[in-house]
């Protein structure tokens, strides 16, 4: 099962442990709108991904992803046995580490792979989550109404590469890859953190750009006041417009019911 919309978002079927949806329109100069999003409910997949203006492929990035990166991670899960924390931050990581190297044959212009796409992804299965980024995706969980970021801030660590080392990366997370060298010359690592989840968890996938615009109490208020969650991606992104973001925005708020 496909759910896929460029402005419009699907909720979950009644027997699925979770809700969604998703906002994306061209709030700056862009002609073309270089933002995806995908689901597959099925799967407990939830993708969002961004390209970049400045490179002749920014938007064909998102759509790649869209195209390779599912078909990674749902052939991953079937050679799981046993589906523990560990095995599925496991496929996640080996997936995006696949998905990362292949991105080098679409990069047309000779510059950092952080710079070709923001890329964040949410797996669920059963009570086990694990979320993977690439670039400047964000992924922010609601829990228990405090809102943490979940992957790098790279604003505040100062760091915008591979250079990232496992000394600023919390327990149960990795900068897949960075410890054996493997991986590409343009630094674009996938960084995994895993969990168990818990009834009422409220997850936003989004790029930097977006969240740069809105505070994080104003984004915390946004999801707790919005049992709804295609009415809080698109207050999210009607937000960030209003504060004048000059780039294409995206946001996908997933709840999670248990």
């Amino acid at each position: 099962m496909d759910i896929h919309s460029k402005n419009v978002a699907v909720k979950a079927a009644s027997n699925l442990p979770f809700r969604w949806g998703a906002q994306t329109g061209t709030e700056g100069q862009r002609q073309n709108n270089q933002n995806n999003w995908r689901v597959y409910p099925e799967l407990g997949l939830f993708i969002v991904a961004e390209g970049m203006d400045d490179l002749y492929s920014g938007a064909q990035t998102p759509n790649s992803v869209m195209d390779d990166l599912p078909l990674l991670i749902e052939a991953g899960l079937r050679r799981i046995r046993c589906m523990s924390i560990r095995n599925l931050r496991k496929v996640l990581e080996q997936s995006l580490l696949k998905y990362s190297r292949g991105l080098r044959g679409i990069i047309a212009a000779p510059r950092d792979g952080l710079d070709a796409a923001a890329i964040a992804v949410l797996l669920v299965q059963g009570r086990r989550g694990c979320i993977g980024s690439l670039g400047h995706g964000r992924i922010y969980r609601l829990r228990k109404r405090r809102l943490g970021l979940l992957t790098p801030d790279f604003a505040l660590t100062g760091e915008s590469d591979a250079k990232m080392t496992s000394s600023v990366v919390p327990a149960h997370t990795s900068l897949a890859g960075a410890a054996s060298g493997e991986g590409m010359e343009s630094g674009f690592w996938p960084y995994l953190r895993s969990f168990e989840m818990r009834a009422g968890d409220i997850f936003l996938l989004c790029r930097d750009d977006l969240t740069n615009m809105i505070d994080d109490r104003r984004i915390a208020r946004i999801l707790r006041d919005n049992s709804d969650s295609q009415w809080a991606a698109q207050t999210i992104v009607s937000k960030a417009g209003a504060a004048g973001n000059p780039d294409d925005v995206t946001a996908m708020v997933v709840a999670w019911d248990g």
